[in-house]
């Protein structure tokens, strides 16, 4: 059907979920506003990828649909 995938069950409660790699809230999650400005959720968006891929760069550029060039110039633009 449209969009290719399995409708996501809800949590039960007491449990938890796996942090998506897309980086996007569970559905019904409020965003806070302050997530909206870019570089906040560029970095969550990185730090979710190299979650997802236990911290394998190559993998996690591949993920956000960046460069590994680019992946290890934000983390350094990131530290400083």
């Amino acid at each position: 059907g449209a969009g290719g995938g399995r409708a996501r069950q809800p949590a039960l409660p007491g449990t938890t979920t796996v942090p998506d790699p897309a980086g996007r809230p569970p559905p019904g999650q409020v965003i806070p506003a302050d997530m909206y400005h870019l570089g906040e959720i560029e970095k969550i968006m990185i730090a979710r990828a190299l979650e997802a891929t236990n911290g394998n760069r190559t993998r996690a550029s591949k993920l956000l649909g960046i460069s590994e060039r680019t992946l290890r110039n934000k983390l350094n633009i990131k530290k400083a």
